[in-house]
Order: C-alpha cells, then structure tokens, then sequence
C-alpha cells in the first residue's frame, strides 16, 4: 500500500485500544497461526539448497526479503521450506532471507541498497509506487512473456498498479481486499434490523445514521460507520470513489486528477454531509471498532485479530452497492526485482513462482490467511479460511469476495510525479470540507487544481532534467538515467 504514513492503516482494530497498524493486525495472529500451519513446516525443515545438487557444480544464491519475515520468529524457516519446490526445480540454487532492511515494508530502505548494488534480489512491500517511480525494480515483462503467464488471472485493479508505459514493475504477492465488519450486538440492543446481504448505500447511511450518537462525553458516542482511506487526511479510498464512477486520478499514473470530474462532485454532495455530522468517519481519528462502532472497515489483512474478537456479536458484509456497483479495496502487496541484481533471469523466475505457484499461495492461505493473487484460487481461500481459523468459521468470509469476484476491487492510482507528495496536498482541503470550512464541491475542486498545478511543474522539472542529461551526457550506474517519475 504506497506510500502509508501514521494513518496508512486502519486507526483502530478489533477491540484494540490503539492504533491499529497492518504489521500490528498480522502480529497479532502470528503465534497462533504459525502453531497451527507452520509447526508441521518448521518441524520438517531441511537444507535451503534443494538436496542432491551436484557440490562442485557453481551455485547461485538468490537474496529474498519477504516484508512478513522480520514480524515474528520462525517465520525464515517456515518460509524457507515452502518454496522448497522451486529450490528443487532449479538444482544448483539457493535461497537466503534477508531481514535486515526491516521490518514490514521497508520500500524506502530497499532504494539505497538497489543504487550501491547490494539490495535483496527480490524483495516484497506494499509501497510500490515509489519503487516504479525511481525506476528502482527491473522489467519483469519479457519474463513473463517467455514463460506464457496469464496475468488475467489477478486482480486488474491491483495489477494495474505495477504496469507503467508498457512495461511490468512489480507482480501481486497477494489481494489484500475488504469487507464491512458489522456490529450486531449493537444492532439486537437498539432494536434495528440486520442490513440485507445485498444492501446499498442508501439502506447503509440510513443505518448509520440510525446508529449515530452525539453526547456530552467522547468515549459514549458511536459512529455509524468507519471509512478507510490511507493516502490523505479524510480522503476515501479510492474504492469508495469508484463506486461513483470516480478517482482520485483521471488514470493510473496520470498527471492529472480526477477529482473534479462531475462524478467525484456528486460523491462529494453525498458522502462529505455525512462526515460533517459525525455519520461516518475517517479510520484516523475514529473511535475503536467495536465497542464505538456500528459498522467499520474490515481488510483482509486484519483477519487474525479479527479471529479473537470476542467482545461482542459481530459479522462481515460486503461493501454496499454503490450507485456503480458494489467495490473493495485491492492491495499494494507485491514482489519486485531488484533493477542492480547480479541474476536477473533467475530473479525474475523467482518472483514468478512466488505469485503463481498454486502450493505456495496455498501455504500463505494456510499460514497468514492472505488472499491469494489467482483468481482461480478465492473460493478454495474461504474454505481455508474456515478450516485453519475455527472461530472464523461461521463468519461471512465470502462478503471479502463478492467485489472482487465482480471485478471491482480497485487500488488507488498513483500520480505520474510524486504521487506521495501529490495525495498529502488533498490533506488541505479535504479536513476543510468536513470542518465546513468548504463545501464538497469546492473542496474536491480545489484539490483536483493543487495536484494538477503540482504535477505540471514535476512534469516541467523532469523534461528539464532529461533535456539537460542529453546535452551533458555521463555515464555511471544505470539508475542515474531514470527521469524522475519513471
């Protein structure tokens, strides 16, 4: 998810008293899963190397650094005897996980490895676009033209996020994607009827608005409903805006917003009133889910915690049917080749194998719950999921699929220049609008004209710098020809 900063993940998770961070809801889980999926693998575990090769032959070691491994200890080992395939289909090879550029995702620490020639030959993150940008990732597209991959398979509006000019940057590790998580306890006590499975957003911000309370004391009111939005103060995800026919950029990796299209402004009539009143609000500075909360943001990711929710009565929906249809989040998590490594045909074999492989994505269901990146693979996920989390089991997982089986997970667009620079200037206007300070229309307008000014002189700069490149050329490393934004 590129670009995440204090409030890049959901503020509050289930039942937690804090902030509720992505590497916090999978640490959370991370005990009890690798007891209950990875004891067998870790138990069993051999040599990297895949056994019988030849020792007197060359080998190759390729450097991995998976953003899971540095959450918990054990994770090296059991990771290491997954992909004992792929070492056992190319003798001569071996895999070492590198934890040392921390922990999560690090996409930023990784840059200066890339630049000096010492990064991970592959490496994972959720904050690709900085990556794509810089040009730091190598091309994985011929790669992926001679092995005859159907990227069709994945998500388009996750995979989208990794394809710029033409070229492949980055490949899905897997779909973090989204539901609503509903509070029925809340719901029984107030007497209010449980929403319709397929229910839309007028049904939805009619219960939010039945289950909203306004008091005297902070700590008793309760907001109907907890949005998440991860690249800017107050800015929906850009799923909520798709599901208006809307986005935050006109395309992905544009230089031009989208947000003061004519559909971005009826969303903006619709959904900032709501925020005004304290109807729903945004993941970070909303009360915890459950006990403030009617209905909140539920990603995938967080289903580990959400497994030892006991508080309270509770289950999934779907997103509600927007006036376009009904959408949900679709992932940044990816696996990268390091532009500067030393193997790059078996670099990118590697990647490869780590998002197509059917047994290792069934043993990151097994292990970390995670959606995996093939399609083909999402009903055997929801079966999974029942499986190895028991108290997961009569929860409505399916409500995480019915989006993204209908090909609306969308991913946020990133920008053609700086696209982290470009959303955290939304953050002056959107707070503006809900403190009334602008009307919706003005305040998405303004913001569209902030970030269309903003990337017109990236755009100038970059074709200055390029001009400037050919009338003084240099040589040096490779990644010093990369315009900005690239």
């Amino acid at each position: 998810m590129g670009g995440l900063g204090a409030a890049g993940m959901p503020s509050r998770g289930p039942g937690a008293a804090g902030r509720w961070t992505r590497r916090g809801a999978l640490r959370a889980g991370a005990g009890v899963l690798v007891a209950a999926g990875g004891a067998g693998l870790a138990a069993c575990a051999r040599a990297v190397g895949a056994a019988g090769a030849t020792p007197s032959k060359p080998r190759t070691t390729l450097v991995w650094a998976p953003w899971r491994v540095a959450w918990g200890q054990g994770w090296d080992t059991v990771f290491l005897e997954a992909v004992q395939p792929f070492l056992q289909a190319n003798p001569g090879v071996d895999v070492r996980i590198d934890v040392s550029t921390g922990n999560g995702s690090n996409d930023g620490g990784t840059i200066p490895l890339i630049v000096a020639g010492a990064a991970p030959d592959v490496y994972s993150g959720y904050g690709p676009t900085k990556m794509i940008e810089g040009g730091y990732n190598l091309d994985l597209s011929p790669y992926l033209k001679e092995q005859n991959v159907d990227t069709s398979v994945w998500d388009a509006g996750q995979y989208q996020k990794y394809v710029r000019n033409g070229s492949v940057w980055a490949l899905p590790a897997e779909l973090s994607t989204s539901a609503v998580a509903v509070n029925e306890e809340m719901l029984d006590n107030a007497g209010l009827a449980y929403p319709d499975p397929a229910w839309d957003y007028t049904a939805a911000a009619a219960l939010w608005r039945q289950t909203t309370v306004h008091t005297a004391t902070a700590a008793k009111d309760v907001t109907g409903f907890v949005f998440w939005g991860q690249k800017a103060s107050w800015l929906p995800g850009d799923f909520y805006l798709r599901g208006w026919g809307a986005s935050a950029a006109q395309s992905n990796f544009s230089a031009l917003s989208g947000l003061d299209s004519a559909a971005a402004k009826t969303f903006a009539q619709w959904w900032y009133p709501l925020c005004q009143d304290g109807v729903i609000a945004w993941n970070g500075v909303a009360p915890s889910w459950p006990k403030q909360v009617a209905c909140g943001f539920a990603g995938s990711w967080q289903l580990p915690a959400f497994a030892a929710q006991t508080s309270v009565k509770w289950d999934f929906w779907p997103q509600p049917a927007w006036p376009t249809g009904t959408s949900s989040y679709a992932g940044n998590d990816y696996y990268a080749v390091s532009s500067t490594t030393a193997a790059p045909a078996l670099a990118a074999a590697f990647a490869i194998w780590l998002t197509t492989d059917i047994q290792w994505q069934h043993s990151l269901m097994a292990l970390q719950l995670v959606v995996p990146p093939s399609s083909k693979l999402w009903s055997a996920w929801v079966e999974v999921i029942g499986a190895v989390a028991p108290p997961l089991k009569a929860k409505n997982i399916q409500a995480f699929m019915t989006a993204p089986l209908q090909g609306r997970a969308f991913n946020h667009p990133a920008f053609a220049y700086d696209s982290d620079s470009a959303y955290a200037l939304m953050s002056k206007y959107m707070p503006q609008i809900v403190a009334g300070k602008l009307d919706p229309i003005g305040g998405v307008t303004g913001a569209a004209q902030a970030v269309n000014a903003f990337e017109a002189a990236a755009a100038a700069e970059a074709a200055a710098v390029t001009s400037e490149s050919k009338a003084f050329p240099a040589t040096g490393h490779p990644i010093a020809a990369v315009a900005t934004g690239v």
